[in-house]
């Protein structure tokens, strides 16, 4: 009944060495349990190991379990974490405090085990649910990359991670004569290329540390450093080569019906940071000379961004 997919992460607060025993052996089922016998050890290991759910008694020799939440719920580090008061008082008032306070559930000592195990097991269902609908909303339903919504933090997470020798590559892919198609194959046909290429781009990219986004229809983005230009060159020609390996299909004449142009821009590691909309622009205008060149092929141009 508690068997989770995943390895959550609960962090028990209590000073009470018997206590921290009792919830170790009903909770150990649901994940690794995290011990804190004060509420500056508990907030320590709640911004370093950032447990998935906090358990916490109000008596605690240093702070009170009010006084936790609220510094809980004021490090930018662990305001997300759901936190779980469990508590002898059985006060209303004590109980409407913990909640307003931060808390998302409170139960009384001495609880039932069964129940106290079924109350936690439910904040963690609520936490993968979550997260599962955060991660869809950053991904494309199509080809389960992440979408346009993403490119901005990736750029930028690339960007930060840049050392001083390495360059900037952004490129913009085009799947060449979908529409086209589309229109002779249906859209079926059509989603199940868009699909090949991006798991073949994706595939290929994982090898450069690079990140491949869909900006829209039949058009993506990818993202990396690289150390040179003719680095980056070889990068593209893979890419290329990995979408030309594709069992693609051929259309009336025996040709393949498929290609792809990429238009790419390399700005080198200035230590300033830099928008990635103006170098999509740079991007996009080399993205055009490749299809002005035939097509199938990559155009890569240095860019002077500030």
């Amino acid at each position: 009944m508690y068997n989770l997919s995943v390895e959550y992460k609960i962090l028990v607060v209590d000073d009470d060495k018997s206590n921290r025993q009792i919830l170790t052996l009903l909770l150990a089922e649901l994940g690794q349990v995290i011990l804190a016998s004060t509420g500056q050890e508990a907030m320590q290991k709640a911004c370093q190991q950032q447990p998935d759910i906090v358990i916490l008694d109000i008596l605690l020799p240093d702070l009170s379990g009010y006084e936790l939440i609220n510094a809980l719920k004021s490090e930018e580090r662990t305001q997300h974490i759901p936190l779980i008061v469990v508590s002898a008082s059985d006060s209303y008032e004590a109980e409407e405090k913990a909640l307003l306070s931060g808390a998302v559930d409170y139960i009384k000592k001495p609880f039932h085990a069964s129940i106290l195990k079924a109350r936690v097991n439910v904040n963690l269902k609520n936490i993968s649910q979550r997260r599962m609908f955060e991660k869809l909303t950053h991904l494309d339903a199509l080809t389960g990359i992440p979408n346009y919504a993403q490119i901005e933090e990736l750029f930028n997470k690339i960007q930060h991670k840049c050392a001083n020798d390495e360059k900037l590559l952004l490129a913009v892919v085009d799947i060449d004569d979908l529409a086209r198609y589309n229109k002779l194959q249906g859209r079926h046909a059509g989603d199940r290329v868009l699909r090949l290429v991006a798991h073949a781009l994706a595939g290929r990219l994982m090898m450069f540390n690079g990140h491949l986004v869909r900006l829209y229809d039949a058009t993506f983005a990818i993202i990396m450093a690289c150390c040179d230009e003719s680095e980056a060159e070889s990068v593209l020609s893979q890419l290329l080569k990995s979408v030309r390996l594709l069992e693609l299909p051929v259309d009336e004449t025996g040709n393949r019906s498929v290609s792809v142009s990429v238009g790419a821009c390399l700005r080198s590691n200035t230590g300033q940071s830099t928008d990635v909309f103006r170098m999509l622009k740079f991007a996009h205008t080399s993205l055009q000379a490749a299809k002005n060149q035939g097509r199938n092929c990559f155009v890569l141009e240095q860019t002077k961004i500030d």
